[in-house]
């Protein structure tokens, strides 16, 4: 990858897609793709582990802010919208996208 972003190795994702475990300094990410009909693809970026209430009582932080996921998710688009066969992206966070979602990664609310 680039702009500091390090991918590990891919692995199978539910069966249904590809995993892979993303890092940039002390940012971790997991990356998902997977095909969700004919010609539609979920792509996913998140921080690769989260805590629960406990760990968050307990002062546990996700292994990513939402700036290294807005950052690695306009690295994802970038790569994508460069190769002519995949276009009408739709972005949305914490949910799955819908027509009114973004075109283009914004930055979280």
């Amino acid at each position: 990858m680039t702009e500091g972003w390090v991918a590990e190795e891919f692995d199978n994702w539910r069966d249904a897609g590809w995993s892979f475990r993303c890092s940039n300094g002390p940012a971790r990410l997991e990356f998902v793709v997977s095909a969700v009909g004919e010609n539609d693809w979920l792509v996913q970026v998140a921080p690769d582990a989260v805590p629960g209430r406990l760990g968050r009582a307990f002062g546990k932080h996700p292994s990513a802010s939402p700036d290294a996921v807005f950052g690695l998710s306009r690295l994802v688009h970038r790569v994508l919208s460069k190769e002519t066969q995949y276009h009408g992206f739709r972005w949305r966070w914490d949910g799955p996208p819908r027509s009114d979602s973004d075109q283009e990664p914004v930055p979280a609310p």
